[in-house]
């Protein structure tokens, strides 16, 4: 039997020699224990809306069943995976499992890009323990599970594909190509500006073009269009059979973008400014601008001999392709217009990229002690981040009390809304909604003077309940002085709790 001395020495020798191995285990541990307490947490509104909209998704006389949303089908399709595994707990271990993917595959991208005469440690592993730190921060919304994380695992395993395709000839290189397009398209097909595999596969092309010439290059993108062509066709005829008219699908994920915009930029109250300045200040806190700082510093001489027929991995500079990737991810965030903070994880991939790119360059004892530094105060800031949240958040503790409300006062077959937004109320209170409109964005851009929720209000299918945040439907970009007072001929007040008002009908 091995003495404790003894046995400490070998698994500091293993440590040594696959140092990848053992901070991809530790990371992903950590990213689990991370996430645990958030697990059986009330739904948030988006993730409460989406489980509703997929609960209820079939042939209906709107986009998805009887709700509209302005979303692919692909995150629809996943929340109604988590709706018949259990739901919002499910949906919660979903977004575990792709936190831990995009660990994995920081993992994968960093043995693919690393030197093997290097000796350092901390550049060889560098990238997934800052994955794991910025998929595990409450600053960028670490307690939900959100379409940027759901997408995270689709654009890195992208991007690895694409550098399989590069390293090879012949059908191999085609295969992987065409698997690249299909995530690349699987990324779009849950959130629509999520088109870094496009983005990653023009700056890949671009140093194979010396490399291996325009036919090799050709090749690599008639394939990659194919598989990003067959998933998209395969996708859409999916969504089309349970019902999801294909040019209305258009209208939700793209025209609905830019009217969105325009109402936005015309009507938004002080709230989205300064939900923009907290979006800055949980960045800046995460102290990610630190470590990007040092990687790039790290990165900034090119490779040298990247097309060494010897040395396939460095024909292309990752570096590049981190930049690249970074630069659409931070535009994607401005032009999203609400600036919530889990936004900040469009950043996950760009940021992994870059930090693969250190691992082609040459041990630097320096450079390695710039990173090490950087990733300390990250998971500092991580610390403190998780030290000082509860993980609640004010939405889901501010909707607790109308959800209690309905659960203890709705009878059978009793039907709510929510005025506006809030979708997590009627899924956490197990009410479904007469009114296709469940968040709030799309009253202000499809139903601005309420006429269809007039309308409804009218008619014999009036929701039983209506939960109303503040004494009246009074709210920016949406007219509601008609259905105020159709509101207060059918509907009493049944109880006042804080900012809330519970309606019911007569």
């Amino acid at each position: 039997m091995l003495s404790p001395a003894t046995a400490r020495r070998r698994w500091r020798d293993r440590i040594r020699e696959h140092p990848l191995a053992f901070a991809t285990l530790a990371a992903s541990l950590a990213v689990v224990i991370a996430r645990v307490p958030f697990l059986t947490l009330p739904a948030t509104p988006d993730e409460g809306g989406f489980l509703l909209v997929a609960s209820q998704w079939h042939r209906g006389d709107s986009l998805y069943g009887d709700h509209w949303v302005d979303r692919p089908p692909l995150i629809i399709a996943i929340h109604a995976l988590a709706g018949q595994l259990g739901g919002t707990t499910a949906l919660r271990v979903i977004g575990m499992v792709c936190a831990v993917a995009v660990v994995a595959m920081a993992a994968v991208l960093t043995h693919m890009a690393a030197r093997e005469d290097r000796s350092a440690t901390v550049t060889r592993i560098f990238p997934v323990p800052l994955a794991a730190v910025l998929v595990s921060t409450p600053l960028f919304g670490a307690s939900e599970v959100p379409g940027e994380l759901l997408t995270a695992p689709f654009v890195l395993g992208g991007v690895l594909a694409l550098l399989a395709a590069s390293r090879r000839t012949g059908r191999p290189a085609l295969v992987w190509s065409a698997l690249a397009g299909v995530l690349a398209v699987a990324a779009v097909g849950v959130k629509q500006n999520a088109v870094d595999g496009v983005v990653a596969a023009v700056l890949v092309a671009l140093p194979l073009l010396r490399r291996y010439g325009v036919r090799f290059v050709l090749g690599l993108a008639a394939a990659f269009s194919a598989g990003a062509v067959a998933f998209l066709a395969a996708g859409l005829g999916a969504a089309a059979w349970r019902g999801t008219d294909l040019s209305g699908l258009w209208d939700a994920v793209v025209s609905f973008r830019v009217e969105a915009s325009r109402v936005i930029d015309a009507s938004a109250p002080p709230a989205v400014s300064g939900r923009a300045v907290n979006l800055f200040g949980a960045f800046v806190l995460s102290l990610l601008p630190v470590v990007l700082l040092a990687l790039l510093w790290r990165v900034r001489h090119p490779l040298a001999g990247r097309l060494d027929p010897d040395r396939p991995r460095e024909w292309v500079d990752l570096r590049y392709l981190g930049v690249g990737l970074l630069a659409w991810e931070g535009i994607g965030i401005v032009l999203g217009g609400s600036y919530w903070l889990h936004y900040l994880l469009l950043l996950v991939p760009g940021s992994v990229v870059l930090a693969a790119a250190s691992a082609q360059r040459p041990a630097s004892r320096r450079a390695d002690r710039a990173l090490a530094v950087s990733l300390g105060l990250a998971l500092v800031s991580l610390v403190v981040a998780h030290a000082s949240s509860d993980g609640m958040g004010p939405a889901r503790t501010a909707d607790a009390r109308p959800i209690a409300y309905l659960r203890a006062n709705a009878a059978p077959g009793d039907t709510a809304t929510v005025a506006f937004g809030h979708p997590d109320i009627l899924w956490e209170s197990g009410l479904d909604s007469p009114y296709r409109e469940l968040w709030s964005l799309p009253v202000r851009v499809r139903d601005s003077k309420l006429a269809r929720f007039t309308s409804l209000l009218e008619s014999e299918r009036a929701p039983t309940w209506i939960v109303v945040h503040g004494d009246s439907l009074r709210t920016w970009g949406v007219e509601t002085d008609q259905a105020q007072r159709v509101l207060e001929r059918r509907y009493a007040v049944a109880a006042v709790l804080g900012d809330w008002r519970i309606w019911r009908l007569r």
